[in-house]
Order: structure tokens, then C-alpha cells, then sequence
């Protein structure tokens, strides 16, 4: 459920942020801005943009948009939906609304926006007070129901996908009226109901609940004859269906046979209502919510067996309370017999958990057993408990349970009751109670609630500093309503301070200080969960805290703890049944990021030698498993690998390429940070990651990681003078400058690391200096001084026996000679590196070869061959993960159905590949694929898209000087002329 945003829901409209444009969807399809219509194109155009509108302001991907739209159909191609986003954007663009992202998208479109939106969230504020306040309910209803302006959703979009929503939007219409019927008929306003049900029911015979209220107000009214009539005739119907009379018809017709009128049901006195007051501020949790509403056993007789139970599990502040109370408002309606509530104070601070007997003594009592009647033993109370609660509808929450035993005695025998718990811990035990897990906030909810907590204190449309202030409470509602709560009081204070205040504060390492507020405190709520724990699990949950990634495996924390992989395993499992650590995937843990920070506090007071001692393990750990790893992965470098120390503590079994190639890709974030840390200490470990992990970043496409862990190893290295550790790191920046197009900066690296392995005798780092080098030429258009690089490279690599070497020099000379348009030479080139490469069993050598074997054969004409080069290319890059060649084996595959003619194809291959550099952050790499998009686009007629793409591509270029890229076809000057001809198509080529 999200904030409340219009005066829809009863309460004073905030201001709208001046949004311009309005979507109807309660009637005939309408966009408007300022009141105006806006023609979005024909009805496939206005399904595309209902099935953004279904999605608003959230990711969705083309896939499910087609679903959407045209639904489940293998006829319709998700690449569809990229032309009429386009036309969308065009059209909707100049009305201020904005669809954002690819392939992904995402229109920006307020809720109050969207009538269908506002009509449900009048619905849903309506039955929220149809018991406290049935006036205001009616008033809404109403409201809600004026919304729509005609008689169904959407009648003139027939595609299958949209019928679906459509009827969906219908049947939620029906209910209302059923609710506003109901609500009238017992407030005794039967008249006013009669005509409007005689209409409804006529059209829809298949809602039995709308004839039952036809009958009621026929009864009301003293037209019994007739209400005996429809009666009659809804027996005779379900006779000839052989099926029973539905529950609300029976009992209509109950109370006209017995003569009763319809009255205002009148609750006893003994009806208890103990839930505490419902937050308003409760934001988000949708799909939580949609759980609990929908586990409620039915209204009506329910099914034999045992009551329903829910149990919401999070950790401290994650909103479990603000939940449960909130369902527990939502669904009181259902249950005719009251409302109870209890706090099992399972992790209240300075309180031991409430015994099962004493809770049983106070839900009797609210159950209205007099205290003299209430058995002392404990027995005697869940016997007692149990039998007043049997053929009765009780809602029944358990706030705060410390564990099964506990709650187990306060479950109800019989069907009917609901009983909603909440606690920290995972209650296992409950098996056959519905588990909901609680996690942090969505930063938009996050940033919603905060703005919901601040009320009239929000100002403006800059929401960066709010973003920035969630972001820092980690989106926990404990932290976030703290920081708001902070700020509310202190009027002097803006976000933008709080912000800078909070920023201030994470960096002395204060921040959980500033998380309380003096009632509510962060650290208050996590150390009682921590004082639950045992003294091996309290050991282990503090060595997590020296942890530098944001996840781990047993392995890492047998490391950290100086335990067997087994009872590491076991103590992060316990630590996530607390709710203090969380499992995203199998054997992968984290704490939240404010667990890890008290965590962090809690570590940061042991002794400094107890704390070396545990990172040193790891980094131990780390550097031993990285190593196997990449022997597994790439043998073809062992030999030139650094070998670590063994370490103390196990390591996993990674012999398997399959297995060694998962890790890696599992812990390479925790592989960096730690390589970062030790640079405190541990300098050596930080120079043998930057050597052993750097084939795989290279691989791998990781530019930015190669980047900042090259940078560290160089500062280590020249702090102690390692000359070769220097050499190392130099052409490894140099080769992330040069992925990352920034040519001047990667010449420089080059340069600097082959004076220095010349002056240092470093033949290996002469190697790959020169080859580095050779590729910066090539790429800044200098092909001959690129071949002396890359001749120089290939001798000394023969001559030392360096295949790596040797590979990196004919792949150079096969670029070159291409370039040049030489294909033979650089056919021949490429198939000794294929040689070399599978002589090394070296995979991405393989691919460099059959991506060179493509680009010659597509230069020739030969369309067919330079596909199936691709394509065996794209197989291996999939299966050994190097999203760099997937990018090169895309393009090529897009020129290729360029070339054909096959321009959809094309599309589609150039948009992967875009996808794919943009992800790799790759500048020269995302305009050839904008280039290669532009030329399909514009052999397709769209000549506005084609513009758009060569403008971005040319962008990309020319701010970092980059004037030519690995394709000879794409140079900034070329691109240019190509822009400047769209102007003058007699000029256009193709």
C-alpha cells in the first residue's frame, strides 16, 4: 500500500508536483494534458502504453509488456514493443510524461494520474472504515464509483492481453457496488439503492452477491412478493446446475421467508477490539499485505481443519508490527467475533518473553471470561481458551514471539480463527503456518515513507537528499522514521542538512549514534537480538563484522572465526533464524547494512591482535581459493601466476572449470574489497590479487574493478619499490583505461610499464606492454606503428616461450592487416592464434580467433560463413561467461542481417550488443552498436531513430577524443558525414 497522495483518500491533497497529463481507463481510453486530448496512435499504440500504465513507475520488461498487451501469445515478438515505445516517447514527450530505460522500461506517471488508480485507493480507504465510520465509507464508495463513465473498461482494445485487464478493472467495479449496496442496506437506505441493483443484477446475473442485495432491498422496501420471486428462482437455477445455493442468496432468503427487515447489524458489547491504532504512515509491503488478506479463512461456514496461521519474520525495525496491526484493521470485518492482541515480548529490552499462561489469562478476559472463572493451571486456560473460541471467527495477533514454544498454546483448535504472528526468529516448528519474511524497504517506499512521516516539512521536487538520507538509514522504517522523526523536530533543519549531518556521521563511524531518538534507538533493538545469542554465535556475528563484502559463504567465516566450513554453515543458519543475518541464495549470506555496521562496533572493541589475526586468515583464504580457481579457469597462465602461502583454514573444492568458474563469478566483489583492505597491512596480498585476477577482469569485461584494484596494487608497489609488482599493475590500468576508452591515459600506462620492465630486464611485462600499446595505435587509427608493437611483442614472446604473449601479438597483426584491408594476411594471422590458443586450451584466444575469422569473412561478401563464425563464438562466449565477446559475436551478427537485408534482425542483434556494452561501460563499444542500430533503422525508413543513434554514438566519442574505434567503419568523422548526408539522401549510402 503506498502513501496516500490525493485527496481521493479523504484528507487534504498535497500538491501534485503540477503533473500535467491524465490517463483514463474507467470508460472509453483517454490521454489528456491540461485537459486536452493527446492521440497516443491506434489501438496496439494504447495497449503498449496501458500495460506501461499497469506497471507505472517500475521496471518491466518488453517481454512482459507483450504479455501484457496482446497477451501470452508466441506470435508476437518482444522486439515489437521497441517501435511503439519510440512512437510513445515522440508523442507523450511534448506532455511531460517520460518512459525511460532499454530493454527494461519504465513510465514516470504519479498514481492520482491514473483514474483506475485513484478508484483503488478510494475502494481500499472506503472498507477500511466500513466499521468505524460507515458514513465516510458510503462517501467514498461513491466517489470511487463516479470515476467511471461508461458501463466497462476499455471497450474499444480488443487485444486479448488488455481484455484481461480490462475485466479485471470491470469485476473491481462490481465489487464496489456491491460493498456500497451492502453498506446502504444496513444504514436502512434501501430506497436509494432499489433502481440502481434492479440494473445491476439485470446485467449481471452471474453476481449472485448483487441479486442477494436486490432481494434485501425488494424485502426492505415491501416488495416481499417480488424479492420471494427472485428467490424462488435462484433455487430453481442452482437445482437445474445441481449445484447449492450460493451462501448470500440463502441467507436473503432466509430473512424474507422469516419476515425479518434488513437493519444494522449491532455488535455485542463483549465484542473485543484490541488491535492497537493503525499507522498513517504505513507505506509499501504490497505484496505482504495481498498475503495476508488473502490466507483469512473464508466468511462464510469454513472447511474442516486447523485455524489459519500467518508469521511475519524480519529482523528489528523492519516493520513486522506496523504490518500486522495494519492487516489486522483490514481484515477485522471478516472475523463477527472481535479483534485480540497480544505483545509476547520475546525481544523486548529488559523483559523476559510473556508465559504461555499469563498470555491465555489476558485473552480469556478480552474474550469476556470473568477472572474467577479462569483456571489457575495452564492446562486448564489453553482447554478453556480453546473451547470459547470454537464455532467463533476471532482475529487473533501475536506481537513479538521468542519462539514455537511459546505461541503454540495460543493457537485456536477450529477453523475459522486467523492468527497472525510476528517475530524476529524463523518459527520452523510452525509448519503448516504460512511464513511472510520481511526485508528492507524499496528505496522508493523508503523515500515515500519518509515523505509521508514529514507531512507539510516537504518542500519542492528535489528528492536527492531524501534519497540520500534512506539510503544511509539502509531503507530499514525503524531508521527512516528516526531520521524523519529528527528532522520533523528540529525546524530549522532541511533534508539537504540532515543529509550532509548523517553523510558526516557514517564517516567518523557515529552513524548508528544518529539512528535515535532517545525512545526508539537501531543499536537498542539489535542488541537485544545479539544478547539472545549463544557465546559461539555472538563470536561468530562480530567476526562478520570485519568482513568487507556485502556477502559471504562458510568458508569465509570459518576464515574470520578460525572454525571447520560445518559450523560456520551452522552458526550463519542460526544467525539468520534471528533475523540477524539474511540468505539470499543458497550458502550465500549478508547482514543488512546496518546489522553489518553494529556488527562492525561490536568487532572494533576486541583486542587489535585478535582482529589481525582473522583478516589475515581470510585474506589467506581469499588469495589460496582465487588461485585455484583461476588454474581451473585458465590453465593456460599458470605458470605465470604468483603461488600464495596455504592457508590455515579450508577452502573449497575447485578442481571443476564449471565450479571454479561460479565461485569466481559469486565472490569476485568480495575478492576486490578484500584485495582493497589489505592494502592497511596486507600489501602483498593486494599485489596478488591484482596479478591473479587479472586475466579474469580482462575477460570478464570489468573495466571499472580492473581499474581501482590496478590502482591500488601500483600505489602499494611503489611505496615499497617492487619494480615488477609496478610493471604488473601499470599494464593492467592500462588495459581497463583502454577498454573504457580512454586511449591517452592507456598509451600513457603502456609507455611507463615497458620503460620500466626494459630497466628492470621484466621480458613477460615487455610483452604485454607492447601488445597493450600496439591495441592504443590501432584504436587511435595508427596501424603501422601498431604492427611495430605487436612484431616486436610476437618475437620476444617466441623467444621467452610467453604463448599468452605470443596469442595477444597475432591477434594484434590480424587486427591490423584487416584493418587494412588485407584479408588474407589477417585470415592467417587469425587461425595461428585459433592454433595457439587451442594448443593452450585458451578459450577467449579461441574467440578472439573466430570473431577476426567473422570480421574477414563479412569484409569479403561472405555473409553466410562470417554468421556462423559468430554464432559458434556467441555458444562458447555464453558458456564461459565473457560478456566482451557476446558483445563482438551480437555486432557481428547485426552487420551480417544488415547485409542480408533482414533489418529486424539486425534491430534486435545491435540492441543486444548495445545492452551488453552499456552494462561493461564501454564507450567506443556502445557507439559502434548505436552505429550498427542507426544503418538497420534507417534501411527500415525511420530516419528520426537512425539520427538519434548516430548523434549518441557520436557523443560517446568525441568528448574522450576518440576518434576511431576496433570497426574502421565507425570513427567519430565517419559517423558525422553520415548525420550531415541525412540531410541530403541523395548522399546516403546505403
Amino acid at each position: 500500500m503506498s502513501a496516500q497522495s490525493t485527496s481521493d483518500t479523504g484528507g487534504t491533497a498535497p500538491a501534485d508536483g503540477g503533473f500535467p497529463a491524465r490517463f483514463e481507463l474507467l470508460g472509453e481510453f483517454n490521454v489528456l494534458c491540461r485537459g486536452r486530448p493527446v492521440r497516443v496512435g491506434g489501438p496496439t499504440a494504447q495497449a503498449v502504453l496501458i500495460a506501461l500504465l499497469h506497471h507505472r513507475n517500475e521496471r518491466v520488461s518488453r517481454q512482459q509488456i507483450a504479455d501484457d498487451a496482446w497477451g501470452r501469445s508466441t506470435s508476437v515478438r518482444p522486439d515489437s514493443v521497441y517501435h511503439y515505445i519510440a512512437g510513445l516517447r515522440r508523442v507523450l514527450g511534448p506532455a511531460g510524461v517520460t518512459i525511460v530505460g532499454r530493454p527494461d522500461y519504465r513510465i514516470d506517471v504519479p498514481d492520482h494520474a491514473v483514474d483506475a488508480a485513484r478508484f483503488d485507493t478510494l475502494v481500499t480507504s472506503a472498507r477500511a472504515l466500513r466499521n468505524t465510520d460507515p458514513e465516510q465509507a458510503v462517501h467514498r464508495f461513491g466517489r470511487a464509483l463516479d470515476l467511471w463513465r461508461g458501463p466497462a473498461a476499455l471497450p474499444g482494445i480488443t487485444l486479448p492481453g488488455i481484455r484481461l485487464l480490462a475485466n479485471a478493472l470491470d469485476a473491481r467495479r462490481l465489487d464496489a457496488e456491491e460493498d456500497l449496496a451492502e453498506l446502504e442496506l444496513d444504514r436502512g437506505r434501501a430506497d436509494q439503492v432499489l433502481d440502481r441493483l434492479r440494473d445491476l443484477a439485470g446485467h449481471h446475473p452471474e453476481r449472485p452477491g448483487l441479486l442477494a442485495a436486490l432481494i434485501r432491498a425488494l424485502h426492505a422496501t415491501g416488495r416481499t412478493e417480488e424479492a420471494e420471486g427472485h428467490c424462488a428462482k435462484a433455487e430453481r437455477d442452482a437445482q437445474a446446475n445441481r449445484r447449492p445455493v450460493h451462501p448470500k442468496l440463502a441467507r436473503a432468503a432466509a430473512d424474507v421467508r422469516a419476515g425479518h427487515r434488513a437493519s444494522p447489524p449491532v455488535r455485542p458489547s463483549t465484542v473485543p477490539f484490541q488491535l492497537p491504532p493503525d499507522t498513517s504512515h504505513f507505506v509499501g509491503r504490497d505484496d505482504e499485505l495481498a498475503c495476508l488478506l488473502d490466507v483469512s479463512p473464508p466468511t462464510e461456514q469454513p472447511a474442516p481443519g486447523a485455524p489459519v496461521v500467518a508469521v511475519v519474520e524480519g529482523m528489528a525495525g523492519v516493520g513486522k508490527t506496523a504490518l500486522a496491526v495494519h492487516a489486522g484493521h483490514r481484515l477485522a470485518d471478516r472475523f463477527d467475533h472481535g479483534v485480540l492482541f497480544c505483545d509476547l515480548r520475546g525481544f523486548t529490552p529488559d523483559t523476559d518473553p510473556a508465559p504461555p499462561e499469563a498470555t491465555l489469562d489476558t485473552l480469556l478476559r478480552g474474550l469476556g471470561v470473568p477472572g474467577g472463572q479462569i483456571p489457575p493451571d495452564s492446562d486448564g486456560r489453553v482447554a478453556l481458551y480453546r473451547s470459547v473460541l470454537a464455532h467463533r471467527r476471532v482475529l487473533v495477533v501475536l506481537d513479538n514471539a521468542a519462539s514455537e514454544t511459546q505461541v503454540r498454546p495460543l493457537l485456536p483448535s477450529t477453523p475459522g480463527c486467523l492468527v497472525l504472528v510476528t517475530s524476529r526468529r524463523h518459527l520452523a516448528g510452525l509448519d503448516t503456518a504460512v511464513h511472510i519474511g520481511l526485508s528492507a524497504l524499496p528505496a522508493s517506499d523508503a523515500v515515500a515513507l519518509f515523505r509521508a512521516i514529514l507531512a507539510d516539512r516537504v518542500t519542492g521536487n528535489d528528492t536527492r537528499p531524501m534519497e540520500r538520507i534512506v539510503e544511509l538509514c539502509e531503507c530499514l522504517p525503524l531508521a527512516v522514521r528516526i531520521a524523519a522523526a529528527r528532522l520533523r523536530t528540529t525546524r530549522a533543519m532541511a533534508p539537504a542538512h540532515l543529509a550532509a549531518e548523517l553523510d558526516e556521521e557514517l564517516r567518523s563511524r557515529r552513524r548508528l549514534d544518529a539512528l535515535s531518538d532517545g525512545e526508539r534507538s537501531v543499536a537498542a533493538a539489535l542488541a537485544v537480538s545479539y544478547h539472545h545469542l549463544t557465546d559461539d554465535q555472538r563470536t561468530a556475528f562480530r567476526r562478520l563484522g570485519l568482513h568487507p563484502g556485502s556477502h559471504l559463504d562458510p568458508y569465509a567465516l570459518a576464515a574470520l572465526a578460525d572454525t571447520t566450513a560445518e559450523h560456520a554453515r551452522r552458526l550463519l543458519d542460526d544467525l539468520c533464524a534471528v533475523s540477524l543475518a539474511e540468505q539470499p541464495a543458497y550458502q550465500r549470506y549478508a547482514l543488512h547494512g546496518l546489522v553489518g555496521t553494529y556488527a562492525a562496533e561490536l568487532v572494533a572493541a576486541e583486542g587489535d591482535s585478535d582482529r589481525r589475526a582473522a583478516l589475515g586468515r581470510l585474506f589467506d583464504h581469499y588469495a589460496h581459493a582465487t588461485t585455484l580457481a583461476m588454474d581451473a579457469v585458465y590453465p593456460h597462465g599458470l605458470a605465470q601466476r604468483p603461488r600464495p602461502r596455504p592457508p590455515t583454514t579450508p577452502t573449497p573444492e575447485l578442481d571443476d572449470p564449471a565450479v571454479a568458474a561460479g565461485w569466481l563469478g559469486a565472490e569476485l566483489d568480495n575478492l576486490l574489497a578484500a584485495a582493497h583492505l589489505a592494502g592497511n597491512g596486507w600489501a602483498d596480498h593486494t599485489a596478488h590479487q591484482s596479478q591473479t585476477l587479472h586475466r579474469h577482469l580482462r575477460t570478464g569485461g570489468y573495466s571499472g574493478d580492473a581499474l581501482r584494484l590496478h590502482a591500488r596494487a601500483l600505489g602499494i608497489a611503489r611505496s615499497v619499490g617492487d619494480r615488477v609488482g609496478e610493471v604488473t599493475a601499470l599494464a593492467g590500468l592500462g588495459h581497463a583505461h583502454r577498454w573504457q576508452g580512454r586511449h591517452e591515459r592507456a598509451a600513457d600506462c603502456f609507455t611507463r610499464a615497458l620503460d620500466l620492465a626494459e630497466r628492470a630486464s621484466h621480458r613477460p611485462g615487455e610483452v604485454d606492454a607492447l601488445n597493450g600499446l600496439g591495441d592504443v595505435h590501432l584504436l587511435r587509427g595508427r596501424p603501422q606503428q601498431a604492427a611495430d608493437c605487436f612484431q616486436r611483442a610476437l618475437g620476444m614472446a617466441r623467444q621467452i616461450d610467453n604463448p599468452l604473449g605470443e596469442l595477444d601479438a597475432l591477434d594484434g597483426l590480424g587486427d591490423v592487416h584487416l584493418a587494412l584491408g588485407y584479408h588474407r594476411q589477417a585470415a592467417s594471422y587469425y587461425r595461428q592464434v585459433r592454433g595457439v590458443a587451442r594448443r593452450i586450451n585458451h578459450r577467449p584466444g579461441e574467440l578472439d580467433a573466430l570473431d577476426g575469422l567473422g570480421d574477414v569473412h563479412l569484409a569479403q561478401g561472405h555473409h553466410r560463413q562470417a554468421a556462423r563464425y559468430y554464432l559458434r563464438g556467441l555458444g562458447i562466449a555464453r558458456r564461459v561467461g565473457s560478456r566482451h565477446f557476446q558483445f563482438e559475436a551480437h555486432q557481428g551478427c547485426g552487420r551480417v542481417n544488415h547485409a542480408l537485408d533482414r533489418q529486424g534482425r539486425a534491430v534486435a542483434c545491435h540492441t543486444a550488443a548495445l545492452d551488453l556494452a552499456t552494462e561493461l561501460g564501454q564507450p567506443d563499444d556502445q557507439a559502434r552498436a548505436h552505429d550498427g542500430l542507426a544503418c538497420a533503422l534507417l534501411a527500415l525508413g525511420d530516419r528520426e531513430s537512425a539520427r538519434h543513434h548516430w548523434q549518441t554514438a557520436l557523443d560517446l566519442l568525441t568528448p574522450r577524443g576518440i576518434t576511431h574505434t576496433w570497426d574502421p567503419q565507425v570513427t567519430a568523422e565517419a559517423i558525422q558525414t553520415r548525420i550531415s548526408a541525412l540531410d541530403d539522401p541523395d548522399e546516403l549510402d546505403g
